[in-house]
């Protein structure tokens, strides 16, 4: 699984098993590839156990600015969505997410999965993963 993440003031995703295998640069920003070996994220609660793989963890340049206007790092945010803790979302949403998850590796039965969240300055993130599990996104409900 790879990761991505821009290098700033955020912090750095920081799974429990990870090492660097690339740096590159896109949109006048330097970004961290990160391989994650384990599906588990250390958070300030403790360890998280992942309920689905992630794919490529990419962001908006809006989220990336709204993440670092609260001071927060995407760690929490992914860490509470591959755990299941959806968020701000509507119950009939909330069972979208079960039903898509409950299949997990059957790409046949698998389906998106969606979160959303709010930074502690009061802007709303989604985080969207692919229904192959090819990639998550955080992004602003309007970069949709």
């Amino acid at each position: 699984m790879i990761s991505l993440w821009k290098t700033s003031s955020l912090g750095a995703l920081v799974p429990l098993w990870h090492r660097p295998t690339a740096v590159r640069h896109m949109d006048g920003s330097f970004f961290h590839y990160i391989h994650v070996r384990r599906f588990a994220l250390c958070t300030e609660k403790g360890i998280s156990t992942a309920r689905f793989r992630l794919g490529q963890v990419v962001a908006t340049p809006g989220a990336l600015e709204a993440l670092e206007e609260s001071s927060e790092g995407p760690a929490k945010f992914l860490a509470r969505h591959q755990a299941g803790d959806w968020g701000d979302l509507c119950d009939e949403d909330r069972r979208s997410n079960d039903q898509a998850i409950a299949h997990e590796g059957d790409p046949e039965r698998q389906e998106r999965v969606l979160s959303a969240y709010t930074t502690a300055r009061g802007r709303k993130l989604w985080v969207i993963t692919e229904w192959d599990r090819s990639a998550t996104t955080i992004l602003l409900p309007e970069e949709y």
